[in-house]
C-alpha cells in the first residue's frame, strides 16, 4: 500500500520529516511545539493585515513614481514676475489702443526698428481686441520670451488671430521694457 495520498503522484509528495514530529501514543505523532511556533510566525507575516499592506502597497508603487517623473516647473522669481507684468502692460496699451504707454514700455531698438506710422498703426484700435499670455522662458538672464496669442476683430463676424511672441528684457535698476513686438 501506498503512503501518498490520493492524487498525488510518488514523485510530487514528499512526507513530513519525523524530527519535526514527537510520538505521544502507540503510533500517533504530533508536531513538535517548535513547528508549530514557525508555523504561526508564517501564518502572523502573510496574515489578513499584511497582505492588505502589501496589497496597497503594490497597487500604489506606481502611481508614486509616475507623480515623481513628471516635471514640476520652476516657481517664477522676481524677474519673471517683473518681466510678465511688463508684457502685460504693453498688451493691455496695444489692446486698448494707448499708443503713449505702449511706446514708453517700449526699448530704443525697438523704436528704431519701427517707423512712427507703422507704430501708429499697430496701436490703432479696432472694434475688439484680445490677448492670451503664456508661460514664458528665459532666453538669457534680464532676458524673457512669452508666447502670445493676439485676436483682433473689426467686424463682428469676422476674427483674426495671429501668433507670436513678447521679449522682454531688463534695462537696470529694475526697469523692464519690450524689446520686440508681437
Amino acid at each position: 500500500m501506498s503512503s501518498a495520498p490520493k492524487g498525488d503522484t510518488q514523485q510530487g509528495w514528499q512526507p513530513p520529516s519525523l524530527a519535526s514530529f514527537t510520538l505521544v501514543a502507540d503510533g500517533l505523532f504530533t508536531p513538535l511545539p517548535s513547528t508549530l511556533r514557525r508555523d504561526a510566525t508564517l501564518k502572523e507575516n502573510f496574515s489578513g493585515v499584511s497582505l492588505r499592506t502589501l496589497l496597497i502597497i503594490s497597487m500604489l508603487l506606481p502611481v508614486t513614481v509616475w507623480a515623481k517623473a513628471k516635471r514640476q516647473p520652476a516657481p517664477p522669481d522676481a524677474a519673471s514676475i517683473a518681466a510678465l507684468a511688463t508684457a502685460n502692460h504693453f498688451l493691455r496699451a496695444w489692446q486698448t489702443g494707448d499708443i503713449e504707454t505702449g511706446l514708453i514700455l517700449l526699448t530704443d531698438d525697438a523704436r528704431r526698428g519701427s517707423s512712427e506710422d507703422a507704430l501708429r498703426i499697430y496701436f490703432a484700435n479696432p472694434l475688439i481686441r484680445a490677448f492670451e499670455v503664456h508661460r514664458g522662458r528665459p532666453l538669457r538672464p534680464g532676458k524673457f520670451s512669452f508666447p502670445v496669442v493676439l485676436l483682433e476683430s473689426s467686424d463682428p463676424k469676422r476674427t483674426r488671430r495671429r501668433y507670436s511672441d513678447v521679449i522682454v528684457i531688463d534695462t537696470g535698476k529694475s526697469d523692464w521694457a519690450v524689446d520686440k513686438l508681437p
